[in-house]
């Protein structure tokens, strides 16, 4: 059993509905304040804040008779939010898995789930495509200002809302057949463009050009032989915002889980390199410390009374619980 938990306060409360498959791999997204959860093996699920997670409607337009994604016989491996819109990628059904294949629903209205993913229901706005100019596979999608871009493993397409009147609302164009995405969850929104990961480089991605930012010592450390072969797709990026950070999380050969971290600086255009404890994701929260200072309560009253630089010691040791204050977001590995 792989049971689902939601932290407030330092209490986990155990929401889930059922026993989840353990082989699966846990993502998640937020549409309208709804928590979107799915493991590619389970009926997706969603949290409304309060009680157990439920299972995601894949019609609801007659309220006597929900149908689940599990009664279509439906699952979806990536499920992501655009415009209003749930959309899910590399679907498995009744004729097998396509993972070109994509799907999307109709509107959800502010605050509630999309009322049906049923695309032969002609007064609704749901659809399903296939991104066929490439023989790769959707590996992830995000969105990027006005458009969603799609990433494959050898490809990148961008989706726009065109609210077309036959239900074809999106267009799918190829941006680029020759780049992709290295795994899932190795793409980060840094504020009007995309930190990716490909195969061979890291770029930043304003939707038309790609700005390569990895040097030569970068890519030897992550492509070679820096990431595991066996488990690389556990590899993910995630973008610090309070600092300008952008952490690429990645298990070394050898370790399942990340262990390594490169960390770049957008803001000075550096990199380091970190060793973390073993994790799989990262997520953003205010954390409450037992022992936090602020000006008012340090020994010292002013920079002088100090008696020595900010680099020092002493200073460092009262720093690090002032920059880590409630008020402030932290990053959870």
């Amino acid at each position: 059993m792989t049971p689902i938990y939601s932290l407030s306060a330092g209490t986990e409360t155990d929401i889930s509905q059922y026993p989840y498959s353990t082989g699966g791999r846990w993502d998640s997204c937020v549409l309208g304040g709804v928590a979107i959860l799915n493991n590619g093996l389970n009926n997706p699920q969603y949290w409304g804040g309060a009680g157990d997670a439920v299972d995601l409607p894949y019609d609801a337009t007659d309220a006597a008779n929900v149908c689940t994604w599990d009664d279509q016989g439906l699952k979806a491996k990536i499920i992501r939010p655009f415009k209003y819109h749930l959309f899910a990628f590399d679907i498995d059904d009744c004729s097998g898995r396509n993972r070109r294949r994509l799907m999307w629903s109709h509107p959800a209205e502010p605050g509630s789930l999309p009322i049906t993913w049923d695309f032969t229901k002609a007064d609704y706005d749901a659809g399903d495509t296939e991104l066929s100019d490439t023989n790769g596979y959707i590996l992830d999608a995000l969105q990027l200002r006005d458009t969603m871009q799609i990433y494959m493993d050898g490809a990148i397409y961008a989706a726009t809302y065109t609210g077309r009147q036959d239900r074809n609302i999106f267009t799918f164009r190829p941006v680029t057949l020759s780049k992709g995405i290295y795994a899932r969850n190795s793409v980060a929104d840094i504020g009007g463009r995309h930190f990716l990961v490909s195969d061979g480089d890291i770029y930043l991605y304003d939707g038309t050009n790609f700005q390569s930012i990895a040097d030569e010592r970068v890519k030897q450390l992550f492509f070679d032989g820096g990431v595991s072969r066996s488990h690389y797709e556990n590899a993910f990026c995630h973008y610090y915002h309070r600092t300008g950070e952008v952490w690429l999380c990645y298990p070394v050969p050898g370790d399942r889980y990340c262990t390594k971290a490169l960390v770049w600086d957008s803001n000075q255009n550096v990199w380091s390199q970190r060793d973390i404890p073993e994790c799989t994701a990262a997520t953003f929260a205010v954390v409450d410390r037992v022992s936090t200072y602020t000006w008012a309560t340090l020994p010292y009253a002013t920079w002088a009374d100090w008696g020595i630089t900010p680099a020092s010691p002493l200073w460092t040791s009262w720093i690090l619980p002032i920059d880590n204050a409630p008020i402030y977001d932290s990053l959870l590995l």
